[in-house]
């Protein structure tokens, strides 16, 4: 998915993100994938009990920082 080519919705972001990405350009879309890789497996480890809620933004930080 190409930002310039797709819309908000066909991305499932909100106009506002989809506007800022767009804009400010932060982020390759290798680095976009990695950050979703991230936080998808945050989002399973907490739902599976894994990891305890109150250690997300511990875990967070030490996988931004790695």
């Amino acid at each position: 998915v190409k930002m310039g080519t797709s819309t908000a919705r066909e991305i499932g972001m909100s106009d506002k993100q989809y506007l800022a990405i767009k804009k400010y350009n932060l982020y390759s879309p290798n680095e976009l994938v990695n950050i979703m890789d991230i936080l998808t497996g945050v989002d399973y480890k907490v739902k599976s009990g894994e990891l305890p809620i109150d250690l997300v933004v511990d875990y967070l930080i030490c996988n931004i920082i790695k």
